[in-house]
């Protein structure tokens, strides 16, 4: 998991209105870890709790794999921290940000542990390569229940320890959660992606083809060369040093 703090509250974590990268959405696979609040087991026989708390251990371990990949396949003027330990804690702060949480254990999110281990194994085979593909998490393992128009307002979300924003990532596929401020407070609700032209705070909020440009709204991807911060604010997939390009990147240190 990309461990960027961007929830729409945006960023990926994550690119485009989430966790970067860590766009948690997609459909949830067999097996996926069903954490009901009446206390059922997951697919392999182990509590929801138990689950989750080996999910969070899996973030961290991503990050690891990933920082210590910068570390090694990285020149210094290149890596986005001033050191691996600096790397890792921003990891760890987005995998705590977003992996604690009541959604995680009451079935408003499903999750597939196996999964998410055999993609871990897979990315440290492209860290150690020095593959880009390894700073972001397949997010096909976990995803929202929650249907258009449900509440998936974030619990004390920003005000640090005993936050509850797991409910940023409770949406259905093909939904983002929208916050607007009420009376002074934070208030969330599972909306259609938004199209072309609509308001957005992250890449997440609008659909699949779409970017949330500079001017906060849902725009078409750029072209070669233009300014960018993620590949999908490109037409042609990718973003090397801040400048759009249809050429793959060739190693982990690029944009």
């Amino acid at each position: 998991m990309d461990g960027s703090v961007d929830a729409s509250p945006d960023g990926s974590a994550t690119e485009g209105g989430t966790v970067d990268g860590a766009t948690l959405d997609g459909a949830s696979p067999d097996g996926s870890v069903d954490g009901a609040a009446d206390g059922s087991t997951t697919s392999d026989g182990g509590s929801p709790e138990e689950a989750l708390a080996r999910m969070v251990q899996l973030c961290h371990d991503w990050g690891d794999v990933v920082c210590r990949a910068q570390q090694d396949c990285c020149m210094a003027d290149e890596r986005m921290d001033a050191s691996e330990a600096a790397c890792q804690m921003r990891y760890y702060v987005g995998c705590d940000y977003l992996l604690m949480g009541a959604a995680w254990i009451d079935g408003r999110i499903h999750f597939d542990v196996a999964a998410t281990e055999a993609d871990l194994d897979a990315t440290r085979a492209l860290a150690a390569a020095c593959d880009p593909d390894a700073r972001s998490e397949s997010t096909k393992n976990v995803s929202g229940t929650l249907a258009a128009g449900a509440d998936c307002t974030p619990v004390d979300a920003y005000l640090g320890p005993g936050h509850d924003a797991s409910a940023l990532l409770a949406c259905d596929p093909g939904l983002y959660c929208k916050l607007t401020m009420e009376a002074g407070a934070l208030h969330g609700v599972c909306t259609n992606l938004e199209g072309l032209g609509n308001a957005c705070t992250g890449s997440n909020d609008c659909v699949r083809t779409l970017t949330c440009g500079a001017s906060s709204t849902c725009e078409e991807p750029a072209a070669d060369g233009a300014l960018c911060a993620f590949g999908r604010d490109c037409a042609g997939g990718y973003c090397d040093h801040h400048a759009c390009t249809s050429t793959p990147h060739p190693d982990l240190c690029n944009d």
